[in-house]
């Protein structure tokens, strides 16, 4: 699913903004996540020609500090991953409406999302995105698992591989963009 995100964004960017940034908190979920990107990356950037920067972060500062750059270091598009466990300068969490709020008022280039809660109107145009319900489903198997005996150690960990391309067509239009013809319009 990372390599065809990657891929599908990468055919709207003009040819010299080949560079994509990939912005996660600093939780568990997405440490899990940067892990299984990485070990994808020679393969992006050799067959597609594109640089990634994945990157983890902990502060609200910070995140907004990456956003704010990104034109100024080349990027041509962000992906918006996990953003739900950003603190602000004393420590207390952010919420994650305004982060995403944020990014998308303040964001110089389009914005692209892993999960289909981040796309829409004020949010990320689009992108190959994984579903809350199906992730949901899964986790229930692994329960399920656990309670008829088999051990938590036994279940690996399972990462979303195959995900459905959607996208919001303001948010889209907003960047000049124009979605493949195989993803579907969401409200």
């Amino acid at each position: 699913m990372f390599v065809k995100t990657m891929s599908e964004i990468e055919a709207m960017l003009p040819i010299d903004r080949r560079k994509i940034r990939v912005m996660f908190d600093s939780g568990v979920t997405s440490k899990i996540a940067e892990t299984y990107m990485r070990s994808q990356y020679d393969a992006i950037n050799r067959s597609l020609g594109i640089d990634v920067d994945i990157l983890t972060i902990g502060t609200q500062s910070e995140w907004r500090q990456k956003i704010r750059s990104a034109y100024r270091d080349g990027v041509g598009a962000i992906v918006v991953g996990l953003y739900h466990t950003i603190v602000d300068e004393q420590g207390s969490n952010v919420s994650a409406d305004s982060i995403l709020s944020w990014t998308n008022e303040h964001s110089p280039v389009p914005l692209f999302g892993f999960w289909d809660f981040s796309i829409g109107e004020g949010k990320a145009a689009g992108g190959v995105v994984l579903f809350g319900q199906t992730q949901g489903e899964a986790a229930g198997k692994s329960v399920m698992a656990i309670l008829e005996g088999e051990s938590a150690n036994d279940i690996p960990i399972n990462v979303g591989k195959k995900g459905k391309a959607i996208y919001h067509a303001k948010e889209m239009a907003r960047w000049g963009l124009t979605p493949p013809t195989d993803w579907i319009e969401v409200d």
